[in-house]
C-alpha cells in the first residue's frame, strides 16, 4: 500500500512540475553581416504595464567594414502598445556588468547616422515608441565598444507599455536597430565635425517562447524526489 501511495504521489508531483513550467517571455532577432542581434522579453508585470527586455549584440563572425568599427547605440520598438517610459538598467561586455554610466537612454527616439557627433536619445515626437540607448557623450565615447574580436554586448532595460494584449508578441516582427561609427572624417577641419557612421535597421523574426521553470518548481522537484525515494524504500521492506 505504501508503495502505491508513493507512486501516486510521484505521478501527481510530476504532473504539477510539468504544469508549472512557465514561459518567462519570448525571444527574436536578426542576423546581419555575420553578427547576431536578439531581443528578449525576460519578464512582465501586467498590473503595472512594466516589461523587462534584454538586447544582445553578438559580433562573433561579423564581416561588415562600412563604418562599423565601433557600436555606438541601439534601438528597439515593441510590436504593440504605446511606450510611455523606459529605463536602461544594465550593460555588460562578454557577460561582465559594466554599469550604465557611459550610456544615455530614452524613448520615442530614432537612431540615425548622427554625422555631427551630437547623438542623443531625446524624443523625436510622441508615438515613436522606440527605446534608445547611445554612448554618452558621443563625441568622446564613440570608440568605447569595438566590434572586432567577437565581443558580445548586452543591454537590459525596463519599458512601460500600455495597451498590450499579448506580451510574448512584443519582440516579434518589429524594428531593431544599431548604430556604428569609425569616428571623425579624416582631414575634416570644419567647425562641425563630420563622423563616419552607419546604421543597421532591420526587422526581427517571428520569435519563439523561452520556457524556464519558475523558482518554486525546483522545490517541488526536491519534494517529489524525497517522496519517490520514501515510497520506494517502504515498498522494499
Amino acid at each position: 500500500m505504501s508503495l502505491q501511495i508513493g507512486r501516486l504521489l510521484c505521478g501527481a508531483l510530476g504532473l504539477l512540475l510539468w504544469s508549472t513550467a512557465a514561459s518567462a517571455g519570448s525571444i527574436s532577432g536578426v542576423a546581419w553581416n555575420g553578427a547576431n542581434f536578439t531581443i528578449e522579453l525576460t519578464s512582465s508585470d501586467a498590473a503595472t504595464n512594466t516589461y523587462q527586455f534584454e538586447y544582445v549584440a553578438d559580433f562573433d563572425g561579423f564581416n561588415f567594414e562600412d563604418h562599423t568599427d565601433y557600436i555606438t547605440g541601439i534601438n528597439f520598438k515593441p510590436s504593440a502598445g504605446s511606450v510611455t517610459g523606459g529605463t536602461l538598467t544594465g550593460f555588460a561586455v562578454n557577460g561582465v556588468p559594466q554599469g550604465t554610466g557611459c550610456w544615455v537612454s530614452g524613448v520615442d527616439s530614432n537612431l540615425s547616422s548622427t554625422p555631427g557627433g551630437v547623438a542623443d536619445c531625446d524624443p523625436n515626437g510622441s508615438g515613436n515608441d522606440f527605446f534608445c540607448a547611445i554612448v554618452d557623450p558621443f563625441a568622446d565615447a564613440w570608440n568605447s565598444y569595438t566590434t572586432s574580436g567577437s565581443p558580445v554586448y548586452s543591454w537590459t532595460f525596463s519599458l512601460v507599455i500600455t495597451g498590450v494584449t499579448d506580451p510574448d508578441s512584443l519582440v516579434a516582427n518589429t524594428g531593431i536597430r544599431a548604430s556604428f561609427s569609425d569616428g571623425p572624417k579624416e582631414d575634416d577641419t570644419s567647425e562641425r565635425v563630420t563622423y563616419q557612421n552607419s546604421l543597421m535597421s532591420e526587422t526581427t523574426g517571428t520569435g519563439s517562447p523561452t520556457p524556464v521553470p519558475e523558482p518554486y518548481t525546483a522545490i517541488l522537484f526536491g519534494l517529489g524526489a524525497v517522496a519517490c525515494l520514501a515510497g520506494s524504500h517502504k515498498g522494499k521492506r
